[in-house]
């Protein structure tokens, strides 16, 4: 599971908790599919992903600032899963 929160104040930019970063020489966030990263699947992501297992879950919030709830609801049932 990969976790992002949307209100990161730590992270930057906060789609690099999703292995995203910046286009070179710009502000733009790449999208994850059109990076080397993921094309040559440098540490087995898109393998994993195409297979299924991997979950992108994005939480509101300041970086770690989930809730009880968020527990309960996101992360329990993807360790029981």
């Amino acid at each position: 599971m990969l976790v992002m929160f949307d209100g990161d104040t730590v992270v930057h930019p906060q789609e690099s908790e999703w292995f995203q970063q910046f286009v070179p020489g710009t502000t733009e966030v790449e999208k994850l599919a059109d990076s080397a990263f993921w094309k040559d699947d440098l540490i087995g992501l898109r393998a994993l992903d195409e297979a299924g297992k991997v979950s992108y879950v994005s939480i509101t919030g300041d970086h770690l600032q989930f809730s009880e709830t968020d527990i309960q609801s996101i992360f329990i049932p993807f360790l029981l899963a």
